[in-house]
Order: structure tokens, then sequence, then C-alpha cells
């Protein structure tokens, strides 16, 4: 039940990303925001969920889960409803920090738990959980442009108000935490006392700054690409219909998806490190494909659902930390890393918007496509290396 309740918001986090993804180009036009707005707007989402997480994570343990997590949920739902009601930058700026703050634990919050209630299957249920959550996006991504109802932006902001607020309740209700509040609390102090020395020892490990690199590289491409800026290539840039850009989109999704459950399955088996490297060198070798020229249709699909599939092993940076961080100190770690993934995020979506410029169907050329790729290139290059420098735990084979 437990577990549950987590990946229940876990989904929501990716269905809400999704649905801010389609309707990004018409939030663009309606409040007038340049490119580099927009890229300041992803940015604010990731930073705000990046530093929130060091936070979640530090806690996960000593508080109680419902109000964790609840709380948390409660101030996603916040900003949900600000971007609702948004009709300037400044408010669509508070309502993404507001967002990306009360979602930052949905991830870690869904690792803290597998790594309590499923230990000796950990890559499996953890890539399960990241597999089920993309497939949800993947749906919705589908099903979105072809519901009338969906047509006006605002409805998949009021569903995603709406969707929230029920979790909200029902994670307030019915959450409950694998140990005593009693217990917990007579562990805050020492643990709260300790945390900064924990984090000091975590930081000055090797495995942690590749486990942490190789996640960056793959899932803030993703999160960046696919959640951001893919869906405005394809109308800005190759002209496609909204209709059918997001359609597009979701061939990445599908393939993390898909790539999360094939490597967290092949890991579970042989260990992390190899999995790790192909899915690197995968993504990798399809964004220089992506950049090298204008493909046709049906090979870009094949080779975004194939970046997807690469993107889908990224998870295995939490498999290879915790190989090598004790077991009472695991969410800790798990949130510093993922506090550098959604920082890096940003920063790379920032990044984006300033090469992307002011991007539209009369100005949007492939050499602004090319200029937004090569980010992304890096960020995998960045990856695979980080991927070569993982080691195994001594029991794994």
């Amino acid at each position: 039940m437990q577990w549950l309740l987590v990946e229940v918001f876990y989904c929501l986090h990716v269905l809400t990303l999704t649905a801010y993804a389609i309707g990004s180009n018409e939030l663009q036009k309606s409040l007038d925001l340049s490119s580099i707005q927009m890229g300041s707007l992803a940015a604010a989402f990731f930073v705000a969920f990046g530093l929130s997480q060091l936070f979640v994570g530090s806690q996960l343990g000593s508080r109680p889960n419902r109000w964790m997590i609840g709380g948390a949920a409660a101030v996603a739902t916040f900003g949900a409803l600000l971007l609702l009601i948004s009709d300037n930058f400044a408010s669509a700026l508070v309502a993404r920090l507001l967002m990306g703050a009360g979602v930052g634990n949905a991830f870690v919050s869904t690792v803290h738990v597998v790594s309590e209630r499923f230990p000796e299957r950990f890559p499996l249920m953890t890539n399960i959980s990241q597999a089920l959550a993309n497939l949800s996006g993947a749906v919705i991504g589908v099903a979105i442009p072809w519901l009338p109802a969906f047509n006006d932006i605002s409805t998949s902001y009021q569903l995603g108000f709406i969707l929230l607020l029920i979790d909200t309740g029902l994670i307030l209700v019915f959450c409950r935490d694998g140990r005593s509040t009693s217990k917990a609390a007579k562990a805050t102090t020492r643990q709260d006392e300790s945390v900064f020395f924990k984090a000091k020892r975590i930081l000055s490990l090797q495995p942690f700054w590749s486990s942490m690199l190789f996640f960056a590289g793959l899932f803030g491409s993703y999160l960046s690409f696919a959640e951001v800026w893919n869906i405005q290539f394809q109308i800005e840039v190759f002209h496609e219909s909204t209709n059918y850009a997001p359609l597009i989109n979701t061939a990445v999704i599908l393939g993390l998806a898909i790539g999360s459950l094939i490597s967290g399955a092949v890991a579970d088996r042989i260990g992390h490190v190899w999995p790790a490297r192909v899915g690197a060198g995968v993504g990798l070798s399809m964004l220089i494909l992506l950049f090298s020229g204008i493909l046709p249709l049906w090979i870009a699909i094949v080779a975004l659902l194939l970046l997807g599939l690469g993107m889908g092993t990224a998870s295995l940076g939490l498999t290879s930390l915790r190989c090598h961080v004790p077991a009472s100190e695991f969410s800790l770690a798990s949130s510093l890393l993922l506090t550098g993934v959604f920082i890096s995020a940003g920063i790379l979506s920032a990044s984006v918007g300033v090469s992307a410029g002011d991007l539209s169907r009369e100005t949007g050329t492939f050499s602004h496509y090319q200029q937004s790729l090569a980010w992304f290139i890096g960020f995998a290059g960045m990856a695979l290396t980080a991927s070569i420098t993982m080691r195994p735990q001594a029991t794994e084979t």
C-alpha cells in the first residue's frame, strides 16, 4: 500500500510534466513569452525540484511519511492552481517554482520506499516504478492532442490540479510509515546533528560522482528534451501539427519506459555496469544521428524511440550508488544525487533556451535544432564517460 500511494504521486508528477510539455507552445503564445523565458520556467522548475529533494532525502525515515509526502503534494497542488490562473511571466515562474518544490519528493520517496520494502529486488522495482510512471505519461501524451475537450490548455491544467488535490487527500489519510512515529522522533535529533557529516562523507566518494554524472547526463537530458523542448522543435523547426508533435515525442517517453524495464531486469541478473554503458552509448549515438541531418520521419521516430531506450537506463545510477553507501545513508545519498540531476536539467533547459533564441515557425531552422542538440550530446557524452568509471559491488558479477 505504501509503495502504491507513493507510485501514484510519482505518476502524477510525470503526468503534469507531460501535460505541461504538450501545452507549452500554447502557454508561450498566451503569455507572450520568449524562448529564453520558457527556458527560465523549465530551469526554475528543475532547480526547485532538485533542491527540495535535498531536504526531503535528509528527513525521510525520521519524519512521518504522511506529512512529508502529503505536505509536498499540497505545495504542488497550490502551484498547479497558480499556473492555471497565471496571466504573466512572473506568476507562471512562481507557479513552476512551487510545482517543482512540491513534486520534488515524488521520485526520491519512491526510491526510499522501494529500498525499504524490496531491498533484494531494488534494480528491478526501481525501474518498474519509473516505467509505470512514464507509461502513464506516454498514454496521456497520445490521448490529449486527440481529445477535443483538451484543445484548451486550461483543461489540462484543471485536470492536473484536480488529480493533485485528490492525491494529496489520499496521502494524508492513508499513507503510513514503515516505522512508528515515536521511534522516528527519538532518532531525529541525532540524525539532524549528523546529516552534514554524512553528506560530506557521501560527497567525497568517487562512486557518488560517477552515479550522479551518469544519471544527470541521461535523465537530465530526457527531462529537458522530452518534457520541455522536443514538442516545440517538432512544431517550430519541422512544422509538424500540434496534434502530431506530441505523438512523435511519445516515442521518447515510450522508449524510456521500455528501457527502464529492460535495463532493470538485466541489471537484476548480471549487474548494473554493462547495461549502463550500453544505454549511454545508445543514447549518445541516437543524438548524433539526429544532429547529423534532417531524417525521414520514420527514421527520426525510430531514433527517438532508441534514444528513449538509452535514457531509460538512467536509474541504474541509483543502483550503482546503492552498492557503495551504507543502507542507513542511502536516502540522503539518493537525494543528493537527484538534487544534482535536476539542477543539471535546469541548467541544460536554460542553455537550450538561449541557443534556440526566438524560435517560431517563421524563424526556426535546422541549425537552431543542431545548436540545441549539441548541449544534449555533451550531456550524453558525460553519461557515457561516467559509466566507464562505474564499478560493481564486490558481490556483483
